[in-house]
Formats: C-alpha cells, sequence, structure tokens
C-alpha cells in the first residue's frame, strides 16, 4: 500500500504553497490531506508542536506500513515528496547529478527572498513606535538582491523545484510587499514574463489563489 500524507497546511503560507504545488506537480495531490491550522509565533497548537517542535508549517506527516513519522521545511518536504514519486515527474536531479547542488542553491535563494519578505511583514505590523526603519531597509535590501540574482540566472521551466519555489517567491512578493517593485530591479521585466506564464501551469491554475488576509 502506498504511504499516505497529513499536511499541517496554512493557505496564506507561502511555504506551504510551494507543498501544494509540488504535491500537483508530482502527482501526489490525492494522497495528501490538507489539515488547516492557526499558527502563531507564540502559542502554536500542540499537534503541529508534535509534528514538528518548531511549531511551523508546513509540517508533514508520513503514514507507512502502521508507521507515522514527520518530516519538516518546505525544501525537506519537497525533497521527500520527489523520492517517493515516480520518476518522470522528479523535481530535483539525482544527487550524483552536479545541477542538484545548483537547484539547491537557486531554491535556497528564493526561500531566502521570503525570509526576508516574512520578517518585513512581521516589523510592519508591530505598533509604529516600535518598528525599526532600519531592519524593514536591510531586509528589502536583501529581497531586492535576492531578485536581482535570480533575475541574472537562467530561468527554470516547470516541473522543478527552482520553478515551484521562484513562483511562490514572486507569488508572496505581490501579496505581502506591493510597494515593493520587483519587476523594476534589473532584470525584473524577463521575471515578470516567466511569473506570467508559470501561474498558467495548470498545477498552479488547479491550487487557485487564496485572498490575502
Amino acid at each position: 500500500m502506498s504511504d499516505t500524507f497529513q499536511l499541517f497546511y496554512s493557505a496564506q503560507s507561502p511555504y506551504v504553497r510551494k507543498v501544494v504545488i509540488a504535491g500537483r506537480l508530482l502527482g501526489l495531490n490525492d494522497r495528501i490531506q490538507r489539515v488547516p491550522v492557526k499558527t502563531s509565533e507564540v502559542t502554536p497548537p500542540q499537534d503541529l508542536i508534535s509534528t514538528n517542535p518548531l511549531g511551523k508549517v508546513p509540517a508533514l506527516i508520513v503514514n507507512s506500513a502502521g508507521s507515522k513519522r514527520s518530516v519538516y521545511d518546505s525544501s525537506i518536504i519537497l525533497q521527500y515528496l520527489d523520492t517517493v514519486a515516480a520518476p518522470r515527474d522528479r523535481l530535483y536531479p539525482p544527487s550524483s547529478d552536479p545541477a542538484r547542488i545548483e537547484t539547491l542553491n537557486f531554491e535556497a535563494l528564493a526561500d531566502g527572498i521570503l525570509d526576508a519578505a516574512w520578517l518585513i511583514r512581521a516589523e510592519t505590523i508591530r505598533p509604529e513606535g516600535e518598528r525599526s526603519a532600519q531592519w524593514i531597509a536591510g531586509q528589502r535590501n536583501k529581497v531586492r538582491r535576492g531578485v536581482e540574482a535570480l533575475a541574472g540566472l537562467p530561468l527554470p521551466e516547470f516541473p522543478s523545484a527552482k520553478a515551484v519555489a521562484l513562483a511562490c517567491a514572486l507569488w508572496y512578493l505581490n501579496r505581502r510587499l506591493p510597494d515593493f517593485n520587483w519587476k523594476g530591479v534589473q532584470g525584473g521585466d524577463k521575471l515578470d514574463d516567466w511569473y506570467k506564464r508559470a501561474v498558467e501551469h495548470p498545477a498552479w491554475v488547479e491550487e487557485g489563489d487564496v485572498p490575502p488576509s
């Protein structure tokens, strides 16, 4: 019997979106049960903590032959799901291929953009007198440098981990940093053309979008 999965899920999370888009690309969507969870940096729910001690999404429970185990962090979950999918659907090059490190570097850069954007979002919702303009500027510079670096690389095609990570990073910037004009950075026009094609991919269209909260 094939393994089944439970995914602790928040529709607003770009890291979760990476996993659900990857699940569709890998043909695993019907084996992934989504468990909606209200995340909190202060008091995450106990069932989430039991799966990921950090209390963060995405977190995946793998049900295999009567046993359960946990996998967490979006990149690790993608790599795990890649190992259980049909070989023709793989998102990553094999470990013996030097291109795998290139793929992981690309994904790490896209995820780093997400990390910085999330920190900006967290800072801007603090009371105005407690916000640090210097901190926000530093994170925005990280986002800008990351976007420029990605724009300077060969852009990926679906299905691939690179494409999933890049599409989710740009999706989140559009949602949470609408005043950050990533299309205006060096190479941004090329990224914009790529993103318009990416969101027309069937896996993205089938997942749909969610209204910002």
